[in-house]
């Protein structure tokens, strides 16, 4: 038992050691605090909070957006996939220019993966990396403390869970000095963000076309980076690293692998040796459960239309008046300005004719009455007054 609590009490220190030479506890400490109040702020007075008190306080976007016909909580998620474009998409291109800058890069680009442990404790960080691990830092902890200031979703524990491991990722990987990796991995997360929510910002705003193709954009980076890259790269690097001792002789039986060259002094001191592999795993198990709700919207955009898919993160936070979902008793088409009222097949034809842009578009809009319905009367139709 005494073996035990002693190899536990050394595993501990061992990884609440500080191994990055450039860093200093206390004084980035406080840098990140006054970095995620800022960024709390920012948040807040560019696209606001849904949030009972909150959200009666008007933001930027109030001013510079057209929403006056979006419901309260389509225009907070219109407002948040914005904020969050905007975020990663000049986050990505920082991380991009930094990668590009780093030498170690062309053994990437061989397969030479080695190069992201390899000499650890001489892997210095320039302080341009130091300033963007802190900003990453920052912007994760905000996210997750804007989690309890907006209405819970059904996907909140979920997001809980991905932000805190993000957090714990972002964290020990600058203080552990594995900022490489950090880099790899914050690379491939970004850049697919940006399409994620450029699309669900785009869904109720943009063309039909336009949206498809950011959907398209989305579902192939999404593929690529998080669903091959990532796992070949960053989860494949630090499986073999730190728990060869399992996994070698398995793919040595399997593939004839040569054992992963594994840095001694990192070994040794047991900075995350075994629980950063663990934490990019659960990162990757949370990507495989968002690509199948990812392959779901796909399906339901080639069956009708992406418009008219909805949001599945929050589809149960929207009533039905508001859904952008169209229900089973009508359906909305649009066409050259006009709105249809679709409730049954006549009335679907006349609107897909018009859609067409056909000699028979001229004919007016039809709004069905409901009275009748309930007694299973005859339905009406009345013409609209222009």
């Amino acid at each position: 038992m005494d073996d035990i609590l002693n190899s536990l009490w050394e595993w501990t220190q061992g990884n609440l050691k500080l191994y990055n030479p450039e860093a200093n506890f206390y004084d980035d400490l406080q840098v990140v605090a006054v970095r995620v109040v800022v960024l709390l702020v920012a948040r807040f007075c560019f696209a606001g909070a849904y949030h009972r008190e909150l959200r009666k306080c008007p933001c930027l976007l109030d001013y510079v957006t057209k929403t006056g016909d979006y419901a309260d909580l389509q225009k907070a998620k219109f407002f948040e996939n914005l904020w969050y474009t905007m975020w990663h998409s000049s986050i990505s291109a920082w991380t991009i220019s930094l990668f590009l800058k780093e030498p170690w890069r062309e053994n990437i680009y061989n397969y030479d993966l080695s190069v992201i442990f390899g000499n650890w404790l001489s892997q210095r960080a320039s302080p341009e990396v130091i300033t963007w691990y802190l900003w990453q830092l920052a912007f994760w902890i905000s996210s997750l403390i804007y989690l309890f200031l907006e209405k819970r979703r059904k996907d909140f524990y979920m997001m809980l869970t991905h932000h805190l491991a993000t957090c714990t990722l972002v964290f020990f990987s600058y203080w552990w000095n594995y900022w490489r990796i950090g880099l790899l991995v914050l690379l491939f997360h970004d850049a697919v963000d940006i399409f994620l929510y450029a699309t669900k910002a785009g869904k109720d705003s943009l063309p039909r076309k336009i949206t498809e193709i950011l959907f398209v954009f989305f579902l192939l980076s999404y593929l690529v980076l998080r669903l091959i890259l990532y796992p070949s790269i960053c989860v494949y690097t630090a499986v073999r690293t730190g728990w060869g001792d399992i996994v070698d002789p398995v793919l040595k039986y399997l593939f004839d692998l040569k054992p992963f060259p594994v840095d001694r002094e990192m070994k040794s001191s047991g900075a995350g040796f075994y629980s950063m592999p663990a934490l990019l795993c659960v990162l990757q198990v949370l990507h495989i459960l968002w690509f199948r709700m990812i392959l779901i919207i796909a399906v339901k955009a080639i069956k009708a239309s992406l418009h008219d898919t909805g949001d599945i993160r929050s589809e149960s936070d929207i009533s039905p008046a508001n859904s952008p979902v169209p229900s089973k008793a009508s359906n909305t088409e649009f066409s050259a300005g006009k709105e249809f009222q679709v409730s049954n097949p006549q009335d679907k034809v006349r609107a897909a004719v018009a859609e067409k842009g056909s000699p028979a578009a001229a004919v007016p809009a039809f709004e069905l009455e409901d009275k009748g319905e309930m007694n299973n009367k005859p339905k009406t139709r009345k013409r609209l007054q222009k």
